[in-house]
């Protein structure tokens, strides 16, 4: 009996283990997917990139809704 509670306490063990890799790797997921869409972020850096193709969307949207009238 004492055997087999050891490996019930080992695989406890490794369970938590597990579950606080995963959580660590949960967080750095979170952190990267949150720099990656900060579009703020991205304005800072590259100005001109941005404001230029918002412009170009703002203008094929212009040409494909006047062209629905």
């Amino acid at each position: 009996m004492g055997e087999e509670s050891d490996q019930i306490d080992q695989i406890a063990r490794e369970i938590e283990r597990s579950r606080a890799e995963l959580g660590h790797d949960v967080q750095e997921l979170e952190q990267k997917v949150n720099a990656i869409t900060d579009w703020r972020h991205h304005f800072r850096r590259k100005p001109i990139p941005i404001i230029a193709a918002a412009f170009a969307i703002g203008m094929l949207l212009a040409f494909v809704w006047d062209g629905r009238k």
